[in-house]
């Protein structure tokens, strides 16, 4: 599963466990290290240490307010934390 990204989460109360990006990118490359073929303990505690939450910006699409409006939804998210339409959640875990 990919990761989405939103520059601040907002609007989004609920935090839903499941959905998580892979540490690495399609290419192999660590998100944290960016290393290829990473398997470095500290990068996986990391990564297992995070909760995602769908991005305010794009609902998702990975397309500026994609969910608000498909018909124009051309720009790809503006948000420079959004992964595949999740960001990292920076709220208390629940």
């Amino acid at each position: 599963m990919s990761a989405m990204d939103t520059n601040v989460i907002t609007g989004s109360s609920e935090v839903v466990e499941s959905l998580r990006p892979s540490r690495v990118n399609p290419a192999g490359v660590c998100r944290y290290c960016l290393r290829h073929g990473c398997v470095d303990v500290s990068c996986v505690e990391i990564y297992e240490a995070t909760v995602w939450t769908v991005c305010a910006v794009c609902g998702g699409t990975e397309y500026v307010n994609g969910h608000l409006d498909r018909e124009d939804a051309a720009e790809r998210c503006s948000s420079n934390r959004c992964y595949g339409g999740l960001v990292m959640w920076l709220g208390k875990a629940v």
